[in-house]
């Protein structure tokens, strides 16, 4: 979900426009997550338990019987693990610019070292022509 559309839910639910312009896109989430939780349909205690399409489904991944519900549920979390996904990536990506950054400084050193050895190595042999 965009972070517009999420802002739109968040609206739509009551929160504050101006406080929700302002908020970032994690506590966006947050908030979200928390609606979804309190609009959740309450079962009373003294009704016995009806059992729902996923009663056999562990706790977390249970649905709730209501249709909206559930795609809502299910939107939240597809774009929880987007989210998680884009930070992952990132998160190699940097990792693969650093180890080309040090990459490419040791070859520059491996290269200046190279070069400080043929230096060497030419004088050594204008030395001893000298000598000769």
């Amino acid at each position: 979900m965009s972070d517009k559309r999420l802002r739109a839910k968040l609206i739509e639910a009551g929160y504050e426009n101006d406080d929700i312009d302002l908020t970032e896109r994690e506590e966006l989430l947050a908030l979200y997550a928390e609606f979804l939780v309190q609009t959740q349909t309450r079962v009373s205690v003294s009704e016995p338990p009806v059992p729902a399409m996923g009663d056999n489904l562990p706790p977390g991944d249970r649905v709730s019987g209501n249709p909206d519900l559930d795609w809502e549920m299910f939107e939240f979390e597809k774009m929880k693990w987007a989210d998680e996904m884009r930070k992952w990536e990132a998160e190699e990506r940097r990792k693969d610019a650093e180890q080309k950054e040090r990459d490419r400084k040791w070859e520059a050193e491996w290269e200046d070292r190279r070069a400080e050895l043929e230096e060497r190595r030419t004088a050594r042999e204008v030395e001893m022509k000298l000598k000769d």
